[in-house]
């Protein structure tokens, strides 16, 4: 019982969310996938999938989007201000 409270408080504590460029898809041959590129206007992405927890669930959301377009030191640098952790 005391490890579910424990483990109760840590998914309270940080908020998980996991984006993947191609979880959802827009064609028969799932190449093209739902999260764009600012940067040109075309799907895109570095990762297969990237978790993200944070205090809140938006940031977690924002992020892990975000970070799914980004190089693996852009993700480093990006994340070195915040209290979660990434996943990818």
């Amino acid at each position: 019982m005391y490890r579910i409270k424990y483990a109760l408080l840590i998914l309270a504590l940080l908020l998980p969310a996991t984006s993947a460029p191609r979880g959802t898809v827009f064609d028969a041959a799932g190449q093209v996938g739902h999260i764009l590129d600012p940067r040109n206007g075309r799907p895109g992405g570095s990762w297969r999938q990237v978790t993200v927890t944070a205090s809140n669930a938006a940031l977690a959301d924002g992020l892990s989007t975000a970070f799914c377009l980004m190089s693996e030191a852009g993700v480093n640098r990006m994340s070195d201000g915040f209290r979660g952790k990434l996943f990818a």
